[in-house]
């Protein structure tokens, strides 16, 4: 008989080590917890800043509609750029950057207003620069998060800020709705500044050796390439690699019907269905709810699944969500096939999201991340606009339920077509 051999102190293998290996590093930790007051802020400055255009300046629809198209413009505009010299610089140094930016940018709204020169066209460009500090930041982050875990944590990693991001898109914007009612929103909004500052403290807190670019170019690759010729061979990566292209493809036609159906939204629950704001929001908070839920049991999925599983996972929960949407006019409890509908989407987007990006990052070789995480996201936010602009024509011409069918039929048709490309992707780096 074999007698075994007993496990040796630091043995990856015993129990008392397993757990450790499914540890994120503190490191990560250190970032997560800025990024995370960071997010609540965001959302916070998401619900002041168009209540700041309203009740402040008294702007009209298209002037507000301007306004938000400040915030998403510059990821069309910037994002493939951002990507490249995301991979040609310390993604702490933009990351650092980003939030100092955009504290002073924020802190400028309040200053204005107390001097009283606060106008519309001011509160524009500041959005748009914050946007463009977004576009870097986001890219950033993304491509720093492998920097920082490894690849077997890495979905873990992406998970704990999705479940935050969902409590941050639930909390933030009812806590910047109450704190509006009682306090003067364009001096409210500074509270977006004090989060960046705490962002940017953690940031400085890491270790040197995760400040500097981890893998700098070497004699033998092209030292010096033009950014647009680097830009270019970030977009050639995406489309040349099958599983990338499947993954950029996938979320940006979902995309398309999930920013019709959204667009559509409210419109559908007041006029439509002819409910009060009081409903309004009780649905865009269950829509949070599911969001969170489907953020916590994300972890749990990814043990049984790949992340390729996943996405269809979510796919599934989101299109059966638009599903009752559109049931929702149709039916004799309107009221519960709706809240059940705002769950069901909000589950799916956070696995789906986690998912989408944890693929790219597994499936992109390290120097190229950037850029890929830069084409993809503008391929993905470029469609919301398109899809909101289909649907709602739809939705002028048809009737608001019709366009809400034509979204949900659009979500299965990408289930169908790609979602068992999804189900046998098996995640290689390149």
């Amino acid at each position: 008989m074999t007698i075994p051999t007993p496990p040796q102190m630091g043995d990856p293998n015993t129990p008392e080590e397993i757990p450790k290996r499914l540890r994120l590093p503190g490191v990560f930790r250190i970032v997560l917890a800025g990024e995370s007051l960071s997010l609540f802020g965001t959302q916070i400055a998401s619900m002041m800043i168009p209540i700041i255009a309203v009740l402040t300046l008294h702007s009209g629809e298209f002037m507000i509609g301007v306004l938000s198209a400040a915030g998403w413009l510059p990821i069309i505009i910037f994002g493939l750029l951002a990507g490249t010299i995301v991979d040609r610089t310390s993604r702490w140094v933009i990351m650092v950057i980003c939030n100092v930016v955009r504290g002073i940018l924020i802190t400028i709204i309040p200053i204005l207003a107390f001097i009283n020169q606060l106008t519309i066209p001011a509160l524009i460009i500041i959005a748009f620069f914050v946007g463009i500090c977004n576009v870097f930041f986001d890219i950033a982050y993304q491509t720093y998060v492998p920097d920082l875990v490894s690849t077997d944590l890495l979905g873990l990693a992406n998970s704990r800020l999705e479940l935050i991001r969902s409590i941050a898109q639930l909390a933030g914007p009812l806590l910047g709705g109450v704190l509006a009612t009682a306090y003067k929103p364009e001096y409210l909004i500074s509270i977006n500044s004090v989060t960046f500052l705490i962002a940017l403290v953690a940031l400085l807190f890491l270790p040197g050796r995760y400040r500097i670019l981890p893998q700098p170019p070497t004699e033998k690759d092209s030292p010096n390439p033009k950014i647009f010729e680097d830009v270019l061979s970030g977009l050639r990566l995406v489309w040349q690699s099958r599983q990338i292209r499947l993954v950029v493809t996938s979320g940006a036609f979902l995309n398309i019907f999930v920013a019709g159906a959204s667009a559509l939204f409210v419109l559908f629950v007041t006029r439509t269905l002819g409910y009060n704001p009081t409903i309004l929001g009780i649905s865009v908070a269950l829509l949070g709810v599911g969001a969170f839920c489907g953020a916590a049991t994300y972890p749990y999925w990814s043990k049984k699944f790949h992340e390729g599983q996943c996405v269809a996972l979510g796919l599934t929960s989101m299109a059966l969500g638009t599903i009752l949407l559109a049931l929702s006019a149709w039916t004799s409890i309107p009221l519960a096939t709706l809240l059940a509908a705002q769950v069901l989407i909000g589950y799916g987007t956070p696995i789906i999201n986690i998912a989408l990006v944890t693929l790219r990052q597994k499936l992109t070789p390290p120097g190229a991340l950037g850029k890929v995480n830069a084409s993809a996201r503008v391929a993905i936010m470029s469609s919301l606009p398109l899809g909101a602009l289909i649907i709602s024509f739809i939705g002028e011409k048809l009737g608001i339920p019709a366009a809400l069918w034509v979204a949900a039929i659009g979500e299965v048709a990408v289930l169908c077509t790609l979602g068992s490309a999804l189900l046998r992707m098996r995640p290689k780096t390149l």
